[in-house]
């Protein structure tokens, strides 16, 4: 609609679709820091910036695309759908950048799903077509946050992750967290990161109620040298 009221408001053909172009890149912009935001949120491998520039570049074909489209018709055939093709193929290799095996677990696969799918939420803004954009971000968005709470309480398991300036107390504090609130560590991991600091993995079983682990949270944020704490 918005994009017709531009074509009838602007007689210049050139004007109207850059404007157009404008819009759509913007649009990907917006829905793709929804859900970069997320995986931010919860210290993802690939966060928003990641996710805006797949979602950007994606569309970017897309409206390059047209604009091939536009200027070679008539000329010579003309695939536009060949580029935007591509753009689905190839997103799998940066997928695969955010995929981590550790043993007989692999981590990191919802996130390289959520690249793919901003990918081609991307496309849909780079067609115009905004209503299918929007919807599925918002799909996406739910499947990340509000289904992974209805698995949280089937399951009982968390992933925590502390980011700690002193790891040997931040282990023992922890530890004496989670024997206090009966919670079962499943699995522990310690990482240095690049910033001098370390990265504590958990996997921590033995409650279905959220109120337990925010507690287990609020007391991990109050220990000496823990400098962030997040859990999903």
């Amino acid at each position: 609609m918005l994009e017709n009221y531009i074509d009838s408001a602007i007689p210049y053909e050139e004007l109207a679709f850059m404007l157009k172009t404008l819009l759509r890149l913007s649009a990907a912009i917006l829905l793709s820091g929804i859900i970069g935001g997320e995986r931010e949120h919860i210290n993802r491998p690939a966060g928003i910036r990641t996710h805006i520039l797949v979602c950007l570049g994606a569309a970017l074909v897309t409206v390059t695309s047209e604009f091939v489209c536009r200027r070679y018709m008539g000329v010579m055939n003309v695939d536009p759908t060949r580029l935007g093709a591509q753009v689905v193929s190839g997103i799998g290799f940066l997928g695969a950048g955010t995929i981590i095996k550790e043993g007989f677990s692999v981590k990191g696969l919802t996130t390289a799903a959520s690249l793919w799918a901003v990918s081609c939420v991307g496309l849909a803004c780079g067609t115009g077509f905004y209503g299918a954009a929007i919807i599925a971000t918002l799909m996406i968005f739910f499947m990340l946050q509000i289904m992974k709470k209805v698995i949280w309480s089937r399951t009982g398991t968390r992933s925590v992750t502390v980011i700690s300036a002193d790891a040997g107390n931040s282990v023992r504090e922890a530890m004496k967290i989670f024997s206090a609130l009966s919670l079962t560590v499943l699995s522990s991991e310690i990482v240095p990161d690049d910033q001098n600091n370390y990265e504590l993995k958990y996997i921590v079983s033995g409650g279905k109620s959220a109120d337990i682990f925010d507690f287990a949270v609020n007391k991990l944020r109050m220990t000496d040298g823990v400098l962030s704490v997040h859990i999903e």
